[in-house]
């Protein structure tokens, strides 16, 4: 055989063997979505005939860009989970009021607040409380303006957005916490957001020359075995990790310590602008830190198994700063902040799902807390 002729021999070969590693991973990917989410094993769902449509449904939910806070839900239409165009969750709210206008209570947050994981539309947290506190006199109705991933620093920037726009609540309801502090992990900033590394790159790939853009984009995002060698390498490498764990690598105490001040700043400086905001528009208002697995001393039910489905339960410089920030957080005074971080901690059954999603039974806790602030009592 000529060389000529076992050159293309050669580069045939290698071809159709490229196309049957891409065929064969690419089938493995589809087996892999297509495997069941190994928490629908979990007791706590024995005859629960929703639930998997719930999950199925989540799956299809996809983000979209948004101004000023970088992303949003898109419009989903489901049997169990729905959002407006706006990405806004239904909210269960009742059919008639005691009064022709009724009291508006705006609630923002994360995915916590927005209904994550296993949460109906009527019984997420904002949904929850609409049925509490309209039970006697129907005279509130909720909105739910958190978003999946969503920090303080989001949730303010969107509330100044729809104070802008014409909203005028009553009462406005910050929950969360636990974005801030992945958030802050992940970059290494206490300002940082959930995914900013991810959505800086795609932003600045315009900057990328045409053959680096269309690698990096086109052939890296479409080339199931350009990802799996890519991966590879990275993994045959000392300093392969997640930008997370990359970022936490090196966290001594005494970092860990100084971004726990940071958050706890953070915090700090949203409470003075909402109190600005509220005397300017007329709203009360309360800032509550959400509870997390992170903090709890004991697992319930199959809560321990969580620690192989959320690989952050994993991360030990995580969980150092977690417990470092709630210790921060705990010692804020102040008459519109309200420290949730025990409410679930003599639980009798599973409520956590992952480190910081929980069930509709977890929601209802949550629900009745915060219903104890909007009636000006304290949580317990």
């Amino acid at each position: 055989m000529s060389q000529s002729k076992k050159a293309i021999f050669t580069i045939v070969a290698f071809i159709i063997f490229f196309i049957l590693i891409e065929l064969g991973l690419r089938a493995f990917d589809f087996v892999n979505k297509a495997k069941e989410n190994p928490r629908l094993q979990f007791a706590i769902y024995e005859n629960q005939s929703w639930i998997r449509r719930v999950y199925k449904e989540y799956a299809s939910v996809n983000i979209k860009f948004s101004r000023y806070v970088h992303y949003q839900a898109i419009l989903v239409s489901g049997e169990y989970v729905n959002a407006s165009p706006d990405g806004l969750r239904k909210t269960w709210n009742p059919a008639e009021f005691v009064e022709s206008k009724p009291k508006q209570v705006s609630i923002f947050g994360g995915s916590t607040i927005f209904g994550w994981v296993d949460t109906r539309d009527d019984y997420t947290i904002p949904s929850q409380v609409s049925k509490l506190i309209n039970q006697t006199q129907p005279k509130f109705t909720l909105s739910n303006y958190a978003q999946p991933a969503y920090n303080s620093n989001q949730a303010l920037v969107k509330l100044i957005f729809l104070l802008k726009k014409g909203l005028r609540p009553d009462h406005v309801v910050f929950y969360g916490g636990y974005n801030d502090v992945i958030g802050s992990y992940e970059g290494n900033d206490p300002d940082a957001f959930i995914s900013e590394g991810w959505i800086k790159e795609k932003l600045e790939a315009s900057n990328l020359k045409l053959t680096s853009f269309i690698l990096k984009n086109l052939i890296r995002d479409n080339c199931r075995t350009c990802v799996a060698l890519t991966t590879l390498v990275r993994k045959s490498s000392p300093g392969f990790a997640r930008v997370a764990e990359i970022k936490g690598f090196n966290l001594d105490d005494a970092k860990v310590a100084l971004l726990a001040g940071d958050i706890k700043d953070g915090y700090l400086s949203l409470l003075s602008m909402l109190d600005k905001l509220s005397s300017a528009y007329s709203f009360k208002y309360s800032v509550i830190w959400q509870p997390s697995l992170f903090l709890e001393e004991n697992m319930i039910g199959e809560e321990e198994k969580l620690k192989d489905l959320d690989w952050r339960m994993k991360d030990q410089n995580l969980a150092k700063l977690y417990k470092y920030t709630n210790q921060e957080i705990r010692t804020i005074r102040s008459k519109n902040f309200f420290d949730f971080s025990k409410i679930l901690y003599n639980r009798s059954e599973q409520l956590y799902l992952d480190s910081v999603h929980v069930t509709e039974n977890g929601n209802a806790i949550v629900s009745s807390e915060i219903v104890s602030i909007l009636n000006l009592g304290k949580p317990r």
